[in-house]
């Protein structure tokens, strides 16, 4: 597990051989190792804070809904109410007929529940700033600072950078202010302002573009991967 990264995704023919290949044991088996493999993932307290939303996913995905398994329901639901709660919006400046050749603007913001607001540590400005260089820097559970603006900044370009040329990328002074942007018991938070480049007039999306948000479940640390939409346009 420590091989594996954020920007990895499972493979979801070799999880069901999984499923399967569980499933095709003789007598009682099956539902033996089902039930053992639900209590061991069950469980687990030792999954990277990255991992643990896609592991335990997959894992529901192979035991499903049985009575042992009822500790990975409740991360899963756990993390589905949260995605509810917070989305990333990547929306372009103005009309979406951007042309190529020339600049257009990107709003990047975290939209999230007035609750959520409240009850988010450190705000969601911590992705205008680098834990690496805050002073005093401290987490109980011994994970190393977090750069959470370059971490974000080099994914922006890495995801935009085979259709776009992207220059500036200004981001927010970390002090920015939540604000109303019209639906109730909801605000949004300010993060960067891109200025990207069409390479050519075949292109007509903005890929997604996806923020990690920390959060803290019943085992400990977890990073929640929360994605913008897919963004057309003309180019």
């Amino acid at each position: 597990l420590a091989l594996l990264t954020r920007q990895q995704e499972p493979a979801a023919n070799q999880i069901e051989r999984i499923r399967t290949a569980i499933a095709a044991l003789p007598g009682g088996a099956a539902e033996r190792h089902f039930n053992a493999l639900a209590k061991a993932i069950g469980a687990s307290d030792s999954l990277p804070p990255h991992l643990k939303p896609v592991y335990m996913r997959t894992a529901l995905n192979i035991v499903g809904d049985r009575p042992d398994a009822v500790e990975i329901r409740k991360l899963v639901d756990y993390y589905d109410g949260l995605l509810k709660e917070i989305e990333f919006s990547v929306r372009i400046d103005g009309d979406t007929t951007v042309g190529h050749g020339q600049p257009f603007g990107v709003f990047c913001t975290v939209r999230h529940t007035v609750d959520l607001e409240r009850e988010y540590t450190g705000g969601f400005s911590k992705f205008l700033r680098n834990q690496s260089q805050t002073p005093y820097y401290y987490n109980p559970y011994g994970i190393a600072p977090i750069d959470h603006r370059d971490e974000l900044e080099k994914q922006i370009r890495e995801k935009l950078g085979e259709g776009f040329e992207v220059g500036c990328i200004t981001f927010h002074d970390e002090k920015v202010q939540a604000r109303g942007y019209g639906r109730a018991g909801c605000r949004e938070t300010p993060i960067a302002y891109l200025l990207p480049k069409a390479k050519d007039p075949s292109i007509d999306r903005l890929p997604a573009l996806r923020l990690d948000v920390d959060f803290i479940d019943s085992r400990g640390p977890v990073s929640l991967p929360v994605e913008s939409s897919v963004t057309l346009l003309d180019a």
